[in-house]
């Protein structure tokens, strides 16, 4: 389901929309490795964790995500998509 929501246009995090994953502790996590974005669902995965370099590799660029990429945040009200919901129907929006 997740692939054909992603086929059709929608932007998928694998970990919490297809997997299960907890989302504040998943974005959390990839806070502490200094994510400040992560691809979705059909974007290229990133090749090299923030912080390192490796010659040939593209490094982890925190302040230019790729178009349709998926901000890293635990301050979830601060998502565009969720910033005139009423707080009742944040958790259903995630």
């Amino acid at each position: 389901m997740a692939e054909q929501l992603a086929d059709e246009g929608y932007t998928i995090d694998v970990p919490i929309m297809a997997w299960g994953w907890d989302p504040y502790n998943t974005m959390y996590a990839r806070e502490q490795y200094g994510y400040t974005w992560v691809p979705s669902a059909l974007q290229q995965p990133v090749e090299i964790v923030p912080g390192l370099t490796m010659g040939g590799v593209p490094a982890y660029d925190p302040n230019d995500p790729p178009p349709g990429s998926i901000t890293v945040t635990t301050n979830f009200a601060s998502l565009p998509q969720l910033q005139n919901l009423p707080p009742s129907q944040m958790t259903s929006a995630l």
